[in-house]
C-alpha cells in the first residue's frame, strides 16, 4: 500500500499511532519577492500496524492460540502446558528505541544475556520449531503449536488438567514514549484450562525488566508426544511523516491602522500521512432525501469542511491582531446516484485488534433500507451472496474530503491591524493538534497550542500612517442687499496632508439661498483639484425674502473621505449669508461713536457724528436726550440729514456738568446719551434707530474741575511716513493745578507691524519726549488714527494722533478730497443675550474697494450692510483703498451675559 494512504480507509485498519517526533524538513526554493520561506519541521508518527504470521512445521493449532493482545501491547513471557516432561524453548528478547532519524523501531536483543531459553533434558520426537522470527522492527503478538498423541498434565500428574494449553503474559507501553507500563495481564488459554499459572507451566521464558519476546528461535520436547509444528504473529512498528509545502497567499500587505482585513494563505500536503477532514463548516442539504430508485438519477450536494486536527498557528508578536488558530476550508461536491447491488448476508467477522478505528465522517454509500446492506469496503471474502438484490446510494466525493499527499487547501486568514504604524512581519506555520484540541489520531492534548510542522512562512505587511485632509472655506460670510450684491463665491479647499482627497456636498438651510455651483471633487492635496469654486446668490423673486428686513441663512459644506483617506478635519464647514432687504428711499442712522469718557482731571466733554447712511436722498429728523441730569447734550442738529448730500452727518456735542451734585464724590458714574431719528420727507423708515452712546465719568479723589491734572500735546499731530520707514513725533505735558507727577508714555490703536518707542519713556510737567514709530515693510498703506496716552497714579489723558502709511514712492495728501472717507459702524454696537445679532454698516467715498475682517471678505466699496452674529466681543475691521492710498476703520460689537458679564474671547 503507498504511504500516502497510510490512514485513510478504515477497512484498511492499519495503524494505530503511537509517537510523535520532529524532523527538519527541505528548503522550499521560491522566487525572490517579499515573502519568504523557511525549512520547517515534519511530524515523525510512529505506531505499531498488523504484521502478518510465521510458521515452523505443519500447525493446525489444536493446541491453541494464545489470545489476541490489545493495542499497545508485547508479550513479555511464554510458556506451555502438556504432560511431557522434556522441552527446550529459546526466545529471543528486544526493546523500543528512537532511531538516529527521529522515528521509532524494534532492536533485538543480540547478546547472550538476549537469548531467553527453558530446558529440561532432550528432544527426542517429532519437528523441532526454529525461526518463529517475525522481520525488522517487529515483535511476537501471539503464538500457538500443535501436537499428536499428547494430553494435558502438571508435574507430577501426567492427566490433569486433560487439555493441553498455551501460555503467554503481556505489558502495556506509552504509545508516545514507548516505554512499558506497569502491570502484567495473562494470555492464551493455560488459566481456562485449569492450570496453575506459573508453576504448572512448562518451557516457561521471561524477558528481563523493561524488554520483551520479539520471537522464538528453537522449540521442541521429548517422547511423550510428537510436535508438528508452530505459528507465531507479530505486529510492526511503522513511522511516517507529516509536512507541509507552503504554495501561495492573497494577503493584503499595504495596511491602513485600525482597520479589518481579509486574505487567504494555501499549503500543500507533502507528507505521508492523509488530513482527515473530521467536521462540517457548511452544507447545503440539498440530498437529504435522496432515496435510491431506478429513476432517482443524481443528487449533488455542497460541503465546505476543514479538521480540528490541523491548524494554521501564527508565530510573531506584532501589533496586529489574528486570531489563531485558523483552520483549513475545502469545498466538495457530493454526488448521490443509484446502483442495484446484491445483498451481503453474512456477517464478516470482527477481529479484538483494532489498532486505529477512524470514525468516517462521509459516507460512502448508504443502504436505502434500515437493513444493513454493503458494508461500506469492508473485505467480503467469505460472505456469502443471497439470492437477493437492492438500490443503494453510492456517494461520491469530488475531490475526496481528506486531503492527500499532493492535495491543497487554503487557510482563511482574518486580522485587524492597530494604532501602530510601520513595516512589521507576520509569520505562519502549521500545527497539529492546534488550540489545545484532543487528536483523534494521538488521543494526545495539546496544552501549548499544537505540534508545529511545514514551512514558516514570512508575510512582511506595511501599515501606513492614515491620509488625513482638512476642509477649508475661503469665506465664511456672504452678504448680500437688495439693490446690491446678490452673489457671491468661495473657495472650497483642501488644506490637508499631501496625496489626501475627499468629496464635498451643499447644502443651504433656506429656500431663497441658491446653490450655483458646488464641485464635488475628489479635492486632492498637492493637485490642481485641491480647490474648487462655490458659488451661490438670492432668488430675490421668492416670496421668504419679499418683506423688507434682515435674512440670515447658512451654506453647509460636507466632505467625505476617498479610499485611503482615514479623516477629513474641519468638517462640516458653514458659509453665513446675509440678505438685507431695504424699503425703498430707506434711511439709516448711525453714530460715530459708542461711547464718551470722561475724567474729572482730563477731558469732561466730546462729539459724536449723527450720521445717514441709509439710500441716497433718504432723510430723517434727530432729536438727543441724556438719562442723567449731570450729562449736558449742547447741540444735537434737528436735521435733516440727508444721504448722499453735505448734511448727511451732523455733529453732537455733549458734557459733564463736573458741578453737579450727583457726581460730586470719587467713583466711577454711567449714563447714556439716546439718539433718535423720525422720516422726513418721502422717506418711509429708518433703519438702526435709536442709537446709544455710553458715557462714562470717573471722579477722582479732591474732585473734578481739573485740578492737579495735566494735558498731553503731540506735534506734529499727524505724520506721513512709507511702509518699511519710520518717522517721529514730540511729546509734551502741560500741568495743571499744583500737578508735578511723573508721567509714563503709552500708544494705543496702531496697527499690525507698527512699532514705538520713547525717550524718554517717563516726562514731568513741562518736559518733552520723543515717540519714534517704525512701520513695518507689510504694514497695508491707510490712514491710521491713535492714542498717545499719559498716566500718573489714578490721573491720565490722551491725544489723538494721525499716522498716514503709503506704499513707497506714493505720496498722499490727507486733505487731498479724491482720498478713502468712510464711515463705519455696528448696530447695535452692545449685545446683551439672548439677543444674537448686530448689523454693520458703511458708507465710503472714493473708494475703489472695501473687505472686512473676521472672514467677511470683499463687499460694496460705496456703501451696505452685514449682518453678524458674534459669539464674544469682537472688532470688525473695514479696510477699503483706492489708487490714491488705503483707510482702516474698527467697529467693536461688545457681547454680555444676560447676567451683565462681558463675553471675551478665548
Amino acid at each position: 500500500m503507498p504511504q500516502n494512504r497510510f490512514f485513510e480507509v478504515l477497512a484498511e485498519k492499519k495503524s494505530a499511532l503511537v509517537a510523535v517526533g520532529c524532523l527538519f524538513g527541505v528548503a522550499l526554493a521560491l522566487p525572490s519577492y517579499a515573502t519568504t520561506v523557511s525549512p520547517g519541521s515534519s511530524i515523525v508518527v510512529s505506531g505499531e500496524i498488523e504484521g502478518g504470521m510465521v510458521r515452523s512445521g505443519s500447525s493446525g493449532l489444536r493446541s491453541g492460540w494464545t489470545d489476541f493482545l490489545p493495542q499497545n501491547a508485547v508479550v513479555v513471557e511464554i510458556g506451555y502446558g502438556s504432560d511431557d516432561h522434556d522441552y527446550n524453548v529459546q526466545a529471543r528478547q528486544g526493546s523500543f528505541y528512537r532511531k538516529s532519524d527521529g522515528t521509532w523501531g524494534v532492536q533485538a536483543d543480540t547478546s547472550a544475556q538476549g537469548l531467553k531459553q527453558a530446558r529440561n533434558c532432550c528432544e527426542e520426537r517429532g519437528h523441532i520449531v526454529t525461526n518463529l522470527m517475525p522481520p525488522t522492527d517487529s515483535f511476537l503478538t501471539r503464538w500457538g503449536w500443535d501436537s499428536s498423541h499428547t494430553s494435558g498434565g502438571r508435574p507430577g500428574s501426567d492427566t490433569s488438567p486433560s487439555k493441553v494449553c498455551v501460555h503467554a503474559k503481556y505489558q502495556l507501553y506509552d504509545p508516545a514514549t514507548f516505554a512499558l507500563k506497569p502491570g502484567e495481564f495473562e494470555s492464551g488459554n493455560c488459566s481456562s484450562r485449569g492450570y496453575q499459572v506459573p508453576g504448572w507451566i512448562r518451557g516457561l521464558v521471561r524477558a528481563d525488566p523493561g524488554k520483551f519476546l520479539i520471537g522464538v528461535e528453537h522449540f521442541g520436547f521429548g517422547n511423550d508426544a510428537k510436535l508438528r509444528g508452530a505459528s507465531l504473529e507479530y505486529r510492526t512498528v511503522k513511522s511516517s511523516f507529516i509536512n507541509a509545502e507552503y504554495v501561495s497567499h492573497s494577503m493584503p500587505t499595504t495596511l491602513a491602522p485600525n482597520t479589518s482585513y481579509t486574505g487567504q494563505i494555501t499549503f500543500r500536503n507533502s507528507g505521508d500521512i492523509d488530513w482527515i477532514s473530521d467536521k462540517v463548516i457548511f452544507e447545503t442539504a440539498n440530498c437529504a432525501n435522496y432515496e435510491a430508485s431506478s429513476g432517482a438519477g443524481e443528487c449533488h450536494d455542497t460541503r465546505v469542511v476543514g479538521s480540528s486536527e490541523y491548524g494554521l498557528e501564527r508565530l510573531d508578536s506584532s501589533p496586529v491582531t489574528v486570531p489563531t488558530p485558523v483552520g483549513y476550508q475545502r469545498t466538495i461536491d457530493i454526488t448521490y446516484s443509484s446502483e442495484y447491488r446484491e445483498i451481503a448476508c453474512d456477517e464478516v467477522p470482527v477481529r479484538d485488534f483494532d489498532p486505529i478505528d477512524f470514525a468516517p465522517i462521509f459516507l460512502e454509500q448508504k443502504p436505502s433500507r434500515s437493513y444493513a446492506g454493503l458494508f461500506r469496503g469492508i473485505n467480503l471474502a467469505g460472505a456469502q451472496n443471497c439470492p437477493l438484490a437492492e438500490w443503494v446510494t453510492v456517494v461520491s466525493h469530488s475531490p475526496f474530503p481528506t486531503v492527500r499527499r499532493g492535495d491543497s487547501v487554503t487557510f482563511p486568514v482574518s486580522f485587524t491591524t492597530t494604532g501602530a504604524t510601520g513595516q512589521m512581519d507576520l509569520v505562519f506555520q502549521l500545527s497539529r493538534g492546534s488550540g489545545g484540541a484532543t487528536s483523534g489520531l494521538l488521543n494526545v492534548a495539546y496544552a501549548n497550542g499544537g505540534i508545529p510542522f511545514g514551512n514558516v512562512v514570512t508575510i512582511p505587511v506595511t501599515v501606513v500612517p492614515p491620509l488625513s485632509g482638512t476642509l477649508e472655506i475661503s469665506k465664511q460670510q456672504f452678504t448680500f442687499a437688495s439693490g446690491g450684491a446678490t452673489s457671491d463665491s468661495a473657495l472650497i479647499s483642501n488644506i490637508g496632508g499631501p496625496a489626501s482627497g475627499f468629496t464635498v456636498t451643499c447644502s443651504a438651510t433656506e429656500s431663497w439661498l441658491v446653490v450655483d455651483t458646488c464641485p464635488p471633487g475628489p479635492y486632492v492635496q498637492g493637485t490642481a483639484s485641491e480647490s474648487q469654486s462655490l458659488s451661490a446668490h438670492v432668488d430675490t423673486d421668492s416670496q421668504t425674502v419679499s418683506v423688507p428686513g434682515s435674512y440670515g441663512a447658512q451654506i453647509r459644506v460636507d466632505a467625505t473621505p476617498v479610499s485611503g483617506t482615514a479623516v477629513v478635519n474641519s468638517s462640516p464647514q458653514f458659509v453665513n449669508v446675509s440678505y438685507i432687504v431695504s424699503q425703498a428711499n430707506a434711511a439709516s442712522l448711525d453714530v460715530s461713536k459708542q461711547q464718551f469718557v470722561f475724567d474729572s482731571d482730563g477731558t469732561t466733554d466730546d462729539s459724536a457724528l449723527i450720521m445717514n447712511i441709509g439710500n441716497p436722498g433718504s432723510s430723517f429728523t434727530a432729536t438727543c436726550s441724556a438719562n442723567e441730569p449731570w450729562i449736558i447734550v449742547d447741540d444735537c442738529p434737528a436735521g435733516p440729514y440727508v444721504a448722499g448730500q453735505s448734511s448727511e452727518n451732523q455733529l453732537l456735542l455733549a458734557h459733564a456738568d463736573v458741578s453737579h451734585s450727583q457726581v460730586a464724590s470719587a467713583g466711577s458714574y454711567s449714563s447714556q446719551i439716546t439718539v433718535a431719528v423720525t422720516p422726513a420727507g418721502p422717506t418711509q423708515a429708518v433703519n438702526g434707530s435709536p442709537k446709544i452712546i455710553d458715557v462714562l465719568y470717573t471722579v477722582s479723589a479732591g474732585g473734578g474741575g481739573g485740578i492737579s491734572s495735566f494735558s498731553l500735546g503731540v506735534l506734529p499731530s499727524s505724520r506721513t511716513v512709507e511702509q518699511g520707514s519710520s518717522t517721529s513725533y514730540a511729546v509734551t505735558a502741560a500741568p495743571s493745578g499744583n500737578f508735578s507727577g511723573a508721567i509714563t508714555l503709552g500708544t494705543a490703536g496702531l496697527p499690525l507691524g507698527v512699532a514705538t518707542n520713547f525717550t524718554p519713556q517717563t516726562i514731568h510737567p513741562d518736559e518733552s519726549a520723543t515717540l519714534d514709530v517704525s512701520v513695518a515693510g507689510f504694514t497695508a498703506p491707510a490712514t491710521y488714527q491713535f492714542n498717545v496716552t499719559g498716566r500718573s497714579g489714578s490721573i491720565g489723558d490722551s491725544f489723538l494722533a494721525e499716522l498716514i502709511v503709503t506704499s513707497p514712492g506714493l505720496g498722499v495728501d490727507p486733505n487731498d478730497p479724491g482720498r478713502v472717507q468712510c464711515s463705519f459702524v455696528a448696530d447695535p454696537s452692545i449685545i446683551v443675550q439672548p439677543a444674537t445679532s448686530s448689523v454693520l454698516m458703511w458708507n465710503c467715498q472714493n473708494a475703489s474697494s472695501c473687505d472686512i475682517s473676521q472672514g467677511l471678505g470683499g463687499v460694496d466699496p460705496a456703501a451696505g450692510s452685514a449682518l453678524v452674529a458674534p459669539t464674544s466681543t469682537t472688532t470688525y475691521v473695514l479696510f477699503c483703498s483706492n489708487s490714491a492710498g488705503s483707510l482702516s476703520i474698527p467697529a467693536e460689537v461688545q457681547v454680555f451675559s444676560s447676567g451683565r458679564v462681558e463675553v471675551t474671547p478665548r
